[in-house]
């Protein structure tokens, strides 16, 4: 199995896209009808995280640093 190369074919996919908005080129259009987003509500979100095992000290370790420079700021009110 080859790996692809995505920002190749991101790069011929706009090089395509412009080709169309130039007239030199048709290409197929679909139409989709638009569904509304699902309503979740907190029980559904707890559900999933307990399922995936995902909970808050995940996101701490993940992204801590970050949320504690947030908050920090937070409280030191603006700059």
């Amino acid at each position: 199995m080859t790996k692809r190369d995505i920002f190749s074919e991101l790069v011929e996919g706009f090089h395509t896209l412009k080709s169309e908005r130039e007239g030199k080129l048709t290409l197929r259009q679909v139409k989709l009808a638009a569904h509304p987003a699902p309503v979740l509500a907190p029980q559904d979100v707890l559900a999933v995280r307990e399922k995936l095992n995902f909970f808050r000290t995940v996101l701490h370790g993940i992204c801590g640093p970050i949320h504690a420079r947030w908050r920090t700021r937070s409280k030191a009110g603006p700059s």
